[in-house]
C-alpha cells in the first residue's frame, strides 16, 4: 500500500495533467485522508457535472422561432436607431431638402437687408 503522501501527490499530478497546472488539490486536501478525500472529490465532481448539466440544458431551451423573432427584433431596431440618427444628422434627402430650402430664404432675405 502507497504511503498518504505519495498517494496525494500522485492524485495531485493526475489532476493537474487534465486540469491544467493551476488545478489540484489545496493544502487542507492534501491533509485530509484519501478516505474521506475521494467521496469529497466525487460530491464536488457530480455537483459540478450537474451544473454543466443545467447549463446545457437552458441553452437547449432557447427554441428556435425565439430565436428568430430576437433577431427579427434586433435588426428592426437598429434600422429605426440607424434611420433616426441619420434624420438628426440630416442625411436623409427629405431632411437636406426640407431644412435647405428654408435656409436659403432666410440666407436670401438677410443678405438683401445687407446689400440696402
Amino acid at each position: 500500500m502507497l504511503n498518504p503522501s505519495t498517494a496525494h501527490q500522485e492524485l495531485q499530478a493526475r489532476v493537474q495533467k487534465l486540469f491544467g497546472k493551476n488545478a489540484g488539490l489545496s493544502p487542507s486536501e492534501l491533509r485530509t485522508p484519501m478516505g474521506e478525500l475521494r467521496p469529497m472529490l466525487l460530491a464536488r465532481a457530480e455537483q459540478v457535472s450537474n451544473q454543466l448539466m443545467q447549463r446545457v440544458e437552458a441553452q437547449g431551451a432557447i427554441k428556435p422561432d425565439q430565436l428568430l423573432k430576437e433577431t427579427i427584433r434586433i435588426a428592426i431596431s437598429a434600422l429605426a436607431y440607424a434611420m433616426g440618427f441619420a434624420f438628426l444628422a440630416d442625411v436623409l434627402p427629405l431632411g437636406q431638402a426640407v431644412v435647405g430650402t428654408a435656409h436659403r430664404g432666410v440666407d436670401q432675405d438677410y443678405f438683401e437687408h445687407l446689400a440696402e
